[in-house]
Formats: structure tokens, C-alpha cells, sequence
């Protein structure tokens, strides 16, 4: 009766551990998996779980907006179809902006990264991988994704502007007379700037875009930056009539130089 007891001991021990151990796997995958640690814990959970390849995409693919202006890419993160939360998406811009950033994905697997564009044509390449893993670097098993993003002059429209005067920036007197005439296709105009600061002379040699909106033209074209070749971009403001200490005039060049602020004498007019 003895050994017959402890038989009974024995296997009543055995389907008690087993027990144990089937609940606490059942408890283990009952846990929702925002709650696993964090919600960046959850998706490396899920990632180096087997569960199958997570995958990165970006939108849009390409794109193409006006100088000037910014740009938004949205990454979405997948398992098996299903968003990961909490991924850190990390983006890399080389082209004509450089910048990185980072963004972290919402319950829906998404999240979105904007930057600044440049202030002349040109294109960017966009790259991006998450961050499965949370330690700041591109893993061989970490999904990547590509985007490119191209930046073209404003759309025209008709109008004129011109002026000439003095601003002040930094202490240097800089002096600066222009003309620009669009009627939305056909463009013409020049201009000078002299700052006789640094004794740097930009001379406008053309017109190849105007965009006017009320007071405000900006315009844009090439020009030789101290007798080399680049690009620039005018923006005027017309706030008063005469312009003395209201209205303002900004240039900024591809070749680095740019100089802005409101009028010391002069006046500037947008018809």
C-alpha cells in the first residue's frame, strides 16, 4: 500500500506541474501585446518572435512639389498584414536637402517624417529602415525602404515688381535695384546687389520664374555671384508708399550669399 500511495502522489504531482506550465504559456500569449513591456518592446517581441518578416513601405514613392516649400513621407510598418505599434522608422535625405529624422509608429503601424525643401530645383533620395530592435542602427534583418522626391520652380503668374534702395544687415549697407515683368509664360528682368560689406556683387542676369500673391513677388532666374555662375531667388514685400522703414526685399543664391530686411531708403513696388 505504501508504494501503491506514493505511486498515486507521484502522478497527482506530475498533472499538477503540468498544469502550471500549460497555464502560464496561456497566460503568456493573453498579455495584449501593448502591454509586453512598452509598446516599442511589443513589436520587437513580435519581430524576433518567428512571427514571420516585418516589412517597411513609404508613401509616397515619389513626388514632386515647389522649391521652397516641405515634404511629408508616411511609413507604414507590417507583420503578416498586421500593423506593429511602437517601431522606430529612422529616415536618411541626401540630395539636394540633407537631413535625417525619426518617427515612431502609431497603433495603425504608421508614422510620418517632414522636412524643409530646398530653395532651388533639385531632387532628394529618401531612405528609411525600422528600427526593430530599438538600438539606433541598421540591422542585416531590419526592413528598409526608398522614396525620391524631385523640386521644381513655383508656377507663374502675371505680374511685375521692381525697386531699388539700401537694407542693413549685419552692419553692412547692401544696395540693390531690380526689375521683373511675367506674363505667367513669357518672364523678363535683372538686377543688382552690392554689398559693400564683404564686396560681394550679384548681377541678375534673367527671369525664370515669377510668382506674385497681393504686396508679395518672389521671383527667381540666374546670376554671376561675384562673376560666377549660379541661381537666385528675390522676395519683395510693397507695405507702404514711399517703402522707407516698411517695405522689405530678401535675395539668397545657390552659391551661398543671401542677405534680407526692411528698407533704410528706396522704395519697392508689386503691380
Amino acid at each position: 500500500m505504501t508504494a501503491l500511495r506514493q505511486k498515486l502522489v507521484d502522478g497527482h504531482r506530475g498533472v499538477l506541474a503540468a498544469l502550471l506550465v500549460a497555464g502560464a504559456v496561456v497566460a503568456l500569449f493573453a498579455i495584449p501585446v501593448g502591454n509586453w513591456g512598452g509598446t516599442s518592446a511589443s513589436a520587437a517581441y513580435y519581430y524576433y518572435s518567428g512571427g514571420g518578416a516585418v516589412t517597411l513601405s513609404l508613401a509616397p514613392s515619389s513626388a514632386t512639389n515647389p522649391v521652397g516649400t516641405s515634404h511629408t513621407v508616411t511609413a507604414t510598418v507590417t507583420q503578416n498584414g498586421n500593423a506593429l505599434e511602437g517601431v522606430v522608422v529612422r529616415f536618411t535625405v541626401t540630395g539636394s536637402v540633407t537631413t535625417t529624422g525619426s518617427c515612431t509608429t502609431n497603433f495603425g503601424g504608421e508614422c510620418s517624417f517632414t522636412y524643409a525643401g530646398p530653395q532651388f530645383p533639385g531632387s532628394d533620395s529618401i531612405s528609411a529602415f525600422a528600427d526593430s530592435n530599438g538600438d539606433g542602427s541598421q540591422g542585416s534583418d531590419e526592413p528598409t525602404a526608398t522614396a525620391t522626391k524631385t523640386w521644381v520652380l513655383p508656377a507663374s503668374t502675371a505680374g511685375s515688381a521692381s525697386g531699388n534702395g539700401t537694407i542693413v544687415v549685419g552692419g553692412h549697407l547692401i544696395s540693390f535695384s531690380f526689375s521683373a515683368k511675367s506674363s505667367g509664360t513669357v518672364f523678363q528682368g535683372s538686377c543688382t546687389v552690392s554689398d559693400h560689406g564683404t564686396k560681394r556683387k550679384i548681377m541678375c542676369s534673367d527671369v525664370t520664374a515669377f510668382a506674385e500673391s497681393g504686396n508679395q513677388a518672389t521671383f527667381y532666374g540666374h546670376a554671376l555671384d561675384n562673376g560666377a555662375a549660379t541661381m537666385y531667388v528675390i522676395s519683395v514685400v510693397d507695405k507702404s508708399e514711399p517703402g522707407v522703414g516698411a517695405d522689405t526685399f530678401s535675395i539668397t543664391t545657390a552659391s551661398g550669399y543671401t542677405a534680407s530686411g526692411t528698407l533704410t531708403s528706396g522704395n519697392i513696388q508689386v503691380r
